[in-house]
């Protein structure tokens, strides 16, 4: 089973991809998607249903779910080259339903879709 945060993150971080995974049908998820992740009481089952209803949804978050923790992708490391999870920098819409991840440095970051406001950086919790 699914780490609950885990599916609320994975249905933050598709939002980037709709249009390239569900082009006729990304507004309506989107839109979807942000009702959910808006509400007070986790809807977790109701996210999982939706992105599973699509097969381009379905494959993304299937893969991402079973990788572990959204933004980290694999890459290698050391002068050997040795495989490693990399951690990619993650922003944040303050309104809690869209996510965003740099996979370069000196990327440009983008305003929220949907809010039409800065994405904010979330810093790495240290152990």
């Amino acid at each position: 089973m699914n780490d609950p945060e885990q599916i609320r993150e994975t249905a933050r971080s598709i939002k980037p991809f709709l249009r390239e995974l569900v082009p006729e049908h990304a507004e309506l998820i989107d839109k979807r998607l942000s009702e959910l992740l808006g509400r007070d009481e986790p809807q977790d089952e109701l996210l999982l249903e939706l992105l599973s209803a699509y097969p381009g949804t379905r494959e993304w978050i299937s893969s991402r779910l079973a990788q572990g923790t959204p933004g980290t992708t694999r890459g290698f490391l050391g002068t050997i080259g040795a495989p490693a999870a990399l951690q990619l920098e993650k922003y944040s819409c303050p309104g809690g339903d869209y996510n965003w991840y740099a996979t370069s440095v000196g990327e440009e970051i983008p305003l929220c879709p949907n809010h039409n406001i800065p994405l904010q950086s979330v810093a790495k919790k240290t152990g």
